[in-house]
C-alpha cells in the first residue's frame, strides 16, 4: 500500500505545481501585457475605440479628404504646411496611431480634396476643419499640430 500512496502523493504534488505555475503564468501575463493592449482595453471601456478611416467627407460645398487611425484619446489632428497636402505627415502620423488616434486632412485647395469655389480665409478653414471633425464621429479633446503656415490654423481652432 506504502507504494499506491507514493504515487497518489507525487501525482497530487504534479497537479499541484501544475496550478501553482498556472497561476503564476497568468498573473505574469496581467502585470507584463503591453501597455498598448491595456489602453485598448480602457479605450474600449470607454467607448472610444474607432475603426480606421480614408475618405473624403463633405463639409458644405467643398468634400474634404481625410485619413483617421489609432484609438484613444486626445486625438491628435495633423495640419500641413501651406499648400502642402496631408502626405507630408505619412511617416509620423502611423507612429503616433500606435499611442493614440490620429487624423491627418487635405484642406480644400490642396492634395486630394476638392477645390473651393472661392478663396479660403483662416478662419473658414478652420470652419471646415470644425464640420469635418464633426461628421466624421471624431470626439475631443484634440491636440493639434501644425507644420509651418498650418501652425496657424492650430492656432486658430484652438
Amino acid at each position: 500500500m506504502k507504494g499506491k500512496e507514493k504515487r497518489a502523493d507525487k501525482a497530487s504534488f504534479a497537479r499541484a505545481e501544475l496550478k501553482v505555475f498556472a497561476v503564476a503564468l497568468v498573473a505574469l501575463f496581467l502585470t507584463c501585457a503591453p501597455p498598448q493592449a491595456v489602453a485598448q482595453g480602457k479605450a474600449e471601456r470607454a467607448g472610444r475605440v474607432r475603426k480606421s478611416f480614408e475618405g473624403m467627407v463633405d463639409v458644405g460645398g467643398c468634400r474634404l479628404f481625410v485619413r483617421c487611425a489609432g484609438e484613444g484619446a486626445p486625438t491628435v489632428v495633423m495640419e500641413a504646411g501651406l499648400a502642402s497636402p496631408s502626405t507630408d505627415w505619412d511617416k509620423v502620423a502611423p507612429e503616433v496611431s500606435r499611442t493614440t488616434r490620429v487624423c491627418t486632412y487635405d484642406r480644400a485647395g490642396a492634395g486630394r480634396s476638392d477645390a473651393p469655389a472661392k478663396p479660403r480665409a483662416p478662419l473658414k478653414v478652420v470652419e471646415d476643419l470644425r464640420a469635418l471633425l464633426a461628421r466624421r464621429g471624431e470626439r475631443p479633446p484634440f491636440v493639434l499640430v501644425g507644420h509651418s503656415f498650418g501652425g496657424l490654423f492650430a492656432a486658430l481652432y484652438a
